[in-house]
């Protein structure tokens, strides 16, 4: 006979040891600056405008204390606040609300000290302060929290304005940054993560803009679609419409290093690289969740690794998207898979094609490119144009002997081509791969060579210095290009 399922069971009450639980709450795989955003999101769910981070490892008692000018709390929303698991995953929340669990606070601030202490007032009200300290539950084996009397929290409390919370960490048992060299670090690893998680508040304008600071400067925010970058291609953005809410996807085309400054590439390749950076980017209220990965969406290449797609997710799909605790990792669902594939399939073209411009043999113009890309079924060789203007006023200079002798010359140049290193080269190191630089007779004599013939072919001055600036020889002369296609047309008239 089945047991039946409908019948009232007797209940009875089992606790779980807050001692033992407390200290578990530590291990959930918060880093350093995962945590530190986790209390961020806090600031910025409370409509905070202005956040600061202070980290002094190097004192007596080292602590971190975080500063925002947010709404702030009542004593009866501290109170709340403090408690672990106070909103569950599951509860309706406001589109700016970064929470998840309610858990944040707790288990990001344990994850680093044993004592979280905060002060907030709100707008109107009185400051309140209320602590846990881990040392405390562990004596009492109760969740007990304590109304700090005295101490740093209450220093930090008389500093904040008409509005705001301190969040102050002590006991830092897990962090051992005494070594300056060591606490340097992890405090510019802290700057460059809240700098990216955080990049689209660090960006608005006006009155909704974030300000960031960590130790006193300002964390200014990375940007990984570069979008103010006049080279960045955008593609149309997308909505995916789902049951429980819609997701909008936006692919980017990042610009090739050579449209760019040697320092803004690197910024543009987040520490890691521009082959490990591509990929989706998958945001939840406009935070940062997770990136650097297709998800099996797209094989990553060198050909993709200027491509990535910004995924914005709303809150009301988190538990489809198995965002976690830490707000660092989420879970593609099956059926969204399934639609985004459609809409990123070919997303990887932008980034191909970027590279492709520069670097293709084919002339523009059969007649004066260097290099010709010839194509023949499923083979792809480069040869040199014999068609050159340079190399047909060599070839008129020579004797028969003489450019049998050339011939070879440049058949042999064109076999020795060392395609397999500067593939390595390209994949490996590609801003470190330059052109050879031309001095100022062989500049001269390239320039004349083809504004002559492009004049003669009665092209116009403009079109000519265009199309001469764009070969990537001489692209970085602009100046000496008009200067000569000028005195040339002034000659022919």
């Amino acid at each position: 006979m089945s047991p039946n399922l409908e019948s009232h069971p007797t209940l009875e009450e089992v606790s779980p040891s807050a001692a033992t639980l407390i200290e578990g709450m530590r291990d959930i795989g918060y880093s350093f600056k995962t945590a530190v955003a986790d209390i961020i999101d806090n600031s910025v769910s409370a409509g905070a405008r202005k956040i600061a981070v202070l980290a002094d490892f190097a004192c007596a008692e080292p602590h971190v204390a975080l500063f925002d000018d947010g709404a702030g709390m009542s004593m009866e929303e501290l109170r709340e606040a403090m408690r672990p698991g106070t909103k569950g995953a599951l509860a309706s929340r406001a589109a700016k609300d970064l929470g998840r669990f309610g858990l944040g606070l707790k288990t990001a601030s344990f994850s680093q000290c044993r004592r979280l202490s905060v002060a907030t007032k709100p707008l109107g009200g009185e400051v309140s302060c209320r602590a846990w300290d881990i040392d405390t539950v562990l004596a009492q084996d109760r969740w007990v929290i304590e109304i700090p009397q005295g101490g740093l929290i209450l220093e930090l409390a008389a500093q904040l304005g008409y509005q705001g919370t301190a969040v102050l960490w002590q006991k830092l048992d897990r962090l051992h940054e005494r070594d300056a060299d060591a606490a340097n670090r992890t405090i510019d690893e802290l700057r460059s993560h809240l700098a990216l998680v955080f990049h689209r508040f660090l960006q608005r304008n006006g009155k909704e803009r974030v300000a960031m600071t960590v130790n006193g400067i300002a964390v200014d925010p990375v940007d990984p679609f570069c979008e103010e970058h006049p080279a960045t291609l955008a593609h149309e953005e997308h909505v995916l419409n789902f049951k429980k809410g819609s997701v909008t996807v936006r692919g980017f085309t990042i610009p090739h290093h050579s449209k760019m400054s040697p320092s803004d590439y690197e910024r543009a390749g987040l520490g890691v690289g521009h082959p490990n950076s591509q990929g989706l980017y998958i945001y939840r209220g406009e935070r940062l969740i997770m990136h650097g990965a297709w998800h099996g969406l797209v094989r990553p290449s060198t050909a993709t690794q200027l491509s990535r797609v910004r995924v914005d997710v709303p809150a009301e799909m988190d538990s489809d998207w198995r965002v976690d605790i830490k707000k660092s990792s989420a879970q593609l669902p099956s059926y969204v898979q399934q639609e985004l594939a459609k809409v990123i399939n070919n997303l990887g073209i932008g980034s191909k094609r970027t590279y492709e411009f520069r670097g293709r043999m084919t002339p523009i113009h059969v007649d004066w490119g260097h290099w010709c890309r010839v194509v023949s079924g499923d083979t792809i060789t480069y040869t040199i144009n014999s068609k050159h203007p340079t190399v047909c006023r060599l070839r008129e200079s020579l004797d028969s002997g003489q450019r049998r002798l050339l011939d070879h010359t440049l058949a042999l140049l064109a076999a020795s081509l060392p395609i397999e290193t500067i593939f390595n080269d390209f994949a490996q190191q590609p801003t470190h791969i330059s052109l050879a630089r031309l001095n100022d007779e062989d500049l001269r004599v390239g320039v004349t060579d083809l504004a002559k013939k492009f004049l003669a072919d009665g092209m116009g001055e403009d079109e000519t210095r265009t199309l001469i600036t764009r070969l990537p020889q001489f692209a970085g002369f602009v100046d000496v290009v008009r200067q000569i296609v000028s005195q040339l047309r002034e000659g022919a008239k």
